[in-house]
């Protein structure tokens, strides 16, 4: 379970070297605000993993409990179908709140209007 927290911040670690060694310093420096407005994004719809495995496991254990031998489909099959669909949803969602306002959440995170356009544009490309 650690290992779902570490993830994040190591594969930033490896893109801003990455970014740094083969771009340079305007592009590191658009790095982390750029990541930074995609990971907290993320954690907006992080509970959906969780809400889907229980209610995958809940429905597993209504199959068991189920010894009626019906025709339709598996309530596993159908929770699972159903949290694809929400999940192509609400991903499609994020992707066009953040295609759309990804230049005012960079301002509202970034805070000032000193920063280099360079920096600007690298980072709004990030995101």
């Amino acid at each position: 379970a650690i290992g779902i927290w570490l993830c994040s911040p190591v594969l930033s670690m490896i893109d801003t070297a990455a970014v740094g060694l083969l771009s340079g310093t305007a592009q590191q420096a658009a790095l982390n605000p750029a990541v930074s407005v995609t990971d907290y994004g993320a954690l907006v719809v992080a509970f959906m993993y969780t809400a889907t495995t229980n209610l995958i496991a809940a429905a597993v254990q209504e199959d068991k409990d189920d010894n009626a031998t019906e025709t339709s489909r598996p309530k596993t099959t159908t929770t699972l179908i159903t949290g694809l669909k929400l999940a192509l949803l609400v991903g499609s969602i994020f992707g066009v709140i953040l295609g759309t306002s990804g230049k005012l959440l960079l301002k509202l995170l970034i805070g000032n209007d000193a920063l280099d356009p360079t920096v600007f544009s690298a980072a709004l490309q990030y995101v």
